[in-house]
């Protein structure tokens, strides 16, 4: 073993944790943005894997002000966060207990609609001279689709136990899953996306889909980080087909056939 496979497993030990259970959909997000990596991140990545194994020992979901997934053992280093998001966080703040890194977008539209921004915050203790993450907050308006009851026990257990059997490995760019019904039925419909987005900022060229573009708050106009489309049936209530792009990370999801495949571009 070298010396910095040695370095890289001691500092793995030291702390262990991550990976939110929510549900597939999401749960399957984020081990997609913690693959094809090399080195120390890789290891901490198939710790945080691992730790999926035994969900209630190492997370914690809150619900009050904002969904919130706490780790309770953290692993995941802030310069980690930075690689598996692709872009530059809108904020970086010292605070008493550590870190907080915020990611803030806005919609890509000459006259953005601050009140639809989405915001996420990662929350970092200091570990002697390192940043652990553990706290991931949602924005607020997740709690649309992110509360208690939409994710009871056995959601909650099923996409942990799907996040602790999905390999890891170098090279690896493209996972396929298989959604459950109730995963199905958790999206949002046509007049739930309206009002929660707000109306489409484009439509896809086959004059069905619902294009949504996101860029970094206070980017230039043209240059989105972020954008999913979505089709629905005649009626826009049920979701057929999502599309979605965020930095390099490609999902797409037939949500007839249930299933989803994630991309990522090296």
């Amino acid at each position: 073993m070298t010396k910095k496979s040695e370095d890289c497993s001691r500092k793995a030990v030291a702390g262990r944790g991550l990976l939110p259970g929510k549900s597939v959909l999401l749960g399957s997000l984020m081990i997609t943005m913690s693959v094809l990596v090399s080195g120390c991140l890789f290891n901490r990545v198939v710790e945080v894997k691992q730790q999926a194994c035994a969900f209630d020992e190492n997370f914690e979901l809150q619900f009050s002000d904002r969904p919130t997934i706490v780790m309770k053992q953290p692993v995941l280093l802030h310069e980690d966060v930075l690689w598996m998001a692709g872009v530059e966080a809108t904020s970086t703040v010292e605070t008493p207990e550590g870190l907080l890194i915020s990611f803030e977008a806005e919609e890509d539209v000459p006259e953005p609609n601050q009140a639809n921004n989405i915001r996420v915050d990662f929350a970092f203790d200091r570990f002697e001279d390192e940043y652990r993450l553990y706290e991931i907050r949602l924005d607020p308006k997740a709690s649309t689709f992110f509360n208690e009851s939409y994710l009871d026990p056995e959601t909650i257990r099923q996409a942990a136990d799907n996040a602790c059997n999905t390999g890891l490995g170098f090279g690896m760019a493209k996972m396929e899953m298989d959604l459950s019904a109730k995963e199905v039925a958790m999206l949002p419909t046509g007049p739930e996306v309206l009002r929660l987005a707000g109306p489409p900022h484009a439509i896809s060229t086959d004059g069905a889909g619902w294009e949504y573009s996101y860029r970094l708050k206070g980017q230039e106009s043209g240059d989105p980080i972020a954008k999913f489309t979505i089709w629905f049936d005649e009626d826009s209530e049920k979701p057929l087909r999502i599309e979605s792009q965020y930095s390099r990370y490609q999902a797409h999801a037939d949500l007839e056939t249930m299933k989803i495949s994630m991309n990522i571009d090296l």
